[in-house]
């Protein structure tokens, strides 16, 4: 669907027609409407859940983030993940155009796709393959 298009059928002169509608421009970027959204609400069934941050493409999340607080001694990528494990139950059409969810806790981040179990979420590296901790560590341990 988002890298296919969208088959979509409409009147135009009295007759029916047909075309292909492209939701993201892969080719021009530019194009696209970007918009991060930061603890949006989402109810669905009566369920009331609220993600860290959901990356919106088009209207489309196609994003969704979970962090944890790195100063909390129990935050990790693994409770992230089980966080993102209750928004996939609790409020799947969030989850329609997913196409990466993003854990961290605050030291370590990880990227996976909607169906990936926790070991195959990957580090997240620099552009050039390299997994850097963040110059701020330091600064979280005791001296």
């Amino acid at each position: 669907m988002l890298t296919e298009g969208v088959k979509v059928s409409y009147q135009k002169e009295g007759s029916q027609r047909g075309d292909l509608v492209w939701l993201v421009d892969f080719d021009n970027p530019e194009n696209n409407d970007f918009v991060v959204a930061n603890q949006l609400t989402v109810i669905e069934n009566g369920v009331n859940k609220r993600p860290d941050v959901v990356l919106f493409v088009n209207g489309l999340p196609l994003v969704v983030i979970e962090l944890k607080n790195a100063a909390d001694k129990n935050a990790s990528v693994k409770s992230a993940y089980k966080q993102l494990q209750t928004y996939k139950a609790s409020i799947p059409s969030l989850f329609t155009y997913n196409g990466l969810m993003i854990i961290s806790d605050g030291l370590e981040a990880k990227a996976g796709s909607l169906s990936a179990g926790l070991s195959r979420f990957m580090a997240w590296k620099t552009a050039d393959g390299k997994e850097e901790a963040s110059h701020l560590v330091s600064q979280l341990k005791p001296d």
